[in-house]
Formats: structure tokens, sequence, C-alpha cells
């Protein structure tokens, strides 16, 4: 059946509001076939050379989430949204990085903005929802991932922002900056690198890490503290984790619930590189390690690139093969907090659409969207929704921008709550949902 083309409408103070094409039926999946990034090929070679400068005694600023490659026609074609061409704005040049929210008014906003041959971290804030964003004085950091590493020597260095209250929040990766007055001021505290960190019900989890290397991080640790205390205390130590595991990330769920999904490289071209899922229900007092729920064997091997949670112990996961003669997407969803997997479904792909990245409020709500993005040209931002854990999907927002080869290599896309959602793809917009992703409206940044 074909594609029935979406419709935008332009609303006041430049907000864009995009209609969802009508849902289609995936293909059932035969032999064929997401944080947080697919690098095209012609890139990762850059990127692999840069780490072997990293081993030999710099440290790497930037971490590629993973590896890219060509993509085969996907089960089922993408329907595509029509998006007013109304110019995104910027707030001071800066770019977007990363939200956070304490409600669905209430939120923050981390950009960068260029300052020498760096980029400064900007913070923001909103108190209607991101229709309209207030800057703070600016945090004494760099952004990790774009400036050069003599910066990150001397100087904090970060990537992520989260706030646990309306005063508490962190700024993180790898340096670590608490601020307790809402984002007024910052301290850099002295903390191991920070990969992750999540505010939850209760206490405030974060994952650190002792050393870089080839491959790294290394010698990763899960440690858990009260809002605003720097009194941290160990939760598990000594995970496992694939061969070549390049990133990880803490994932709360309601309360108690805590995930850390470990993910392989899977540029490494050898050893296993499945991820692994440590989960705990009593807030950290117990672990249990899960096996990468995406399965296969030989050339039909899937792993999982993105992990999301959702209320009521629904859990998705994003998963790709990583043979390119058997190319492919698909998603597997658990009920039961990953005690069991439900039947693995077909994402739809062209070759302009590789997803990434997953965020889910439950099973009813499952987004995926192929934001990380690097390089020159033209580029099209797409989020895809199934209410249905996989088996029908609909392009509800479509974003066609030219690349910025000076924006940082970072995306947004997570639910607040079973309504709110927001997703960054274009740096200098933020799409908003509050139906629980069906209507999405795009704003400028600024």
């Amino acid at each position: 059946m074909g594609a029935v083309i979406g419709r935008s409408a332009q609303e006041g103070n430049g907000d864009v509001v995009s209609k969802p094409a009508r849902f289609h039926r995936s293909a059932r999946d035969g032999q064929r076939t997401t944080y947080i990034g697919r690098l095209p090929r012609t890139l990762i070679a850059a990127l692999v050379a840069a780490s072997l400068v990293a081993c030999a005694g710099a440290q790497s600023a930037e971490r590629a989430s993973r590896s890219g490659g060509p993509t085969s026609a996907g089960a089922g074609a993408i329907s595509t949204i029509a998006t007013s061409s109304t110019p995104s704005g910027s707030l001071s040049g800066s770019y977007l990085v990363d939200l956070t929210w304490v409600s669905d008014a209430t939120g923050w906003a981390l950009s960068a903005a260029p300052c020498g041959k760096a980029l400064c971290a900007r913070i923001s804030r909103t108190q209607d929802g991101g229709r309209s964003w207030t800057q703070l004085p600016a945090p004494p950091a760099h952004l990790s991932g774009s400036s050069a590493a003599t910066y990150c020597a001397v100087s904090p260095c970060v990537d992520h922002l989260r706030f646990a209250t309306a005063r508490i929040g962190y700024l993180f990766g790898p340096s670590l900056l608490i601020t307790r007055d809402g984002g007024e001021t910052w301290t850099a505290v002295a903390s191991p690198p920070v990969e992750s960190l999540e505010p939850g019900p209760g206490a405030v989890v974060r994952l650190v890490y002792d050393h870089d290397g080839c491959p790294g991080p290394c010698n990763r640790m899960v440690e858990a503290a009260a809002a605003g205390s720097d009194d941290w205390r160990v939760l598990v130590a000594n995970l496992t984790a694939p061969s070549d595991a390049d990133r990880a990330q803490i994932i709360r769920a309601g309360a108690g619930v805590i995930y850390v999904p470990i993910y392989g490289n899977l540029a490494a071209g050898a050893g296993p590189q499945q991820a692994v899922i440590y989960r705990s229900l009593d807030d950290g007092l117990s672990w249990t390690q899960l096996s990468d729920p995406c399965g296969g064997t030989g050339a039909a091997l899937r792993d999982a690139i993105s992990i999301a949670a959702g209320s009521g112990g629904f859990l998705a996961a994003l998963c790709t093969t990583r043979v390119i003669s058997t190319y492919g997407y698909s998603v597997v969803s658990s009920l039961d907090y990953g005690v069991s997997w439900g039947a693995r479904r077909p994402v739809p792909v062209t070759p302009a659409f590789s997803p990434d990245l997953i965020a889910a409020s439950g099973p009813n709500a499952m987004v995926i969207t192929n934001s990380p993005a690097a390089g020159s040209g033209e580029y099209t931002y797409q989020l895809v929704l199934s209410t249905d854990r996989g088996r029908i999907w609909a392009t509800v927002a479509s974003d066609a921008r030219q690349l910025d080869p000076n924006a940082p290599y970072a995306t947004y896309l997570a639910f607040q709550g079973p309504l709110v959602g927001s997703w960054v793809g274009y740096p200098h917009a933020i799409w908003t949902t509050t139906d629980g992703g069906r209507l999405w409206t795009r704003r400028r940044f600024a």
C-alpha cells in the first residue's frame, strides 16, 4: 500500500506541527532483519585514526557511538512528512546538545557555543515546556566531544546535563559539575570520569570508570548518592562487558528500577560485541545480568544498539546485524523487565533512514530516529512511531536540513512521562509531543 504524505501546519511563533502519516504494517521478517549514533564509514576511518593517536598517549575527547554503513531496503517503506520551510533559529549561535526535565513544564538545555578552537557549554532554562528559553550564566566547562584535548586537560569538559530537582543539577561526561541553585552557578567536583548519570525516585545513579584506553572506558562501576551529595557509594562493580565496549548508559524506569546496558563497538571487527544489560529492581541492592535480547547466529547475529525502558516493566531494544549482506534493523520488547522477550519485529528502513536511537514510554508508544548525524550536505532527520510493539510503524516527524560540519555529534530522544516527550535532531530546534508520540510540534531553539 502506498504511503500517505502527512501535512504540517504553521502556528504562531514559528511552531511547526507534524500530522502523522497513515500507519502501515511492516513486512514479515525473514532471514534479514539503537544513542546513540551511526556514523558513515568514511568518517569511521578518521575516528579509527584518532583513536590510535589516543592510544599513543593523548586522551580521546570524543568517542563515536557506533559504526555505520550502507543499508539495504528495509521491511516496508517509510512515509514522509511535509514540513514548513521556516528557518530554524539558534540561541546565541549555539548548538543543542542535551535536555533534562523535572516536570512537563520545567527543563534545562545544554548547548554549545564556539569559543576559540573549542565549544563552550551554555545552559538555558524553560518554565513553559520549551516554548521559550532563558539563557543562564555560562558554566566553567567546554564541550568534551568537540573541543581540543588541550582544553579538556586544563578545564572541565562535559557533554550531558541532568537535573534531579528544580535546584540540583549535574553537568558530566567525563568531568562532573554540580549546581544547587537551578543552574545559576556551577562547581566542579573531584570525581572519576562519569560516563552516564540519571536522577530518579530516590538516589542519583551514575556510571563511572577509572581510565580510558583502547578499548575503553575501563573498569566501570555503578554508584549512587542523594541528590546534591558528593558521598557516592558503590552499587555494583567489575561489570562484564563486550570485548570492545565503547559506550554504556544508566536507564531509570520508575521506583527501584535501574538498567545499565553496555554496548559493543560494531566497528571493532573482531570479538563478541553483543550488549550486556545489568538490571536491578530494588534500587541497586541486587543485580541480574541479562544477555543481548537481539539474538541470532552467524551472519544473522544481531546486536542491540539502543535500549529504552517504559512504565510497568516495559523494555525495548533496537537491533542491527553486523554483516552488510544481511544488514537490517528490528526491535524486540519485553513486558516483564527483560525476563522474557516478544517476537522480533522489523523496522522500516530506506537508504535515507538508518535508525540509531529508540525511546519508549510503554508498549503503546515506541519511537526510533536516525538523528545522530555528522558531516555536511543535506540530511533528513526522521522520527517513526509504533503503538503496538513494532507491528505497525508511521513516520511522525521529518526535517530536511543542511548538516553543519561544526555541530557536535549529539542528539536527544526521551519521554518524560506517558504522554510528553522531546526530540532533538537538527541542533537548532526541539520537537515535542503531548499525546504519546502521535503529534509532534517543532519549535525553534531561540
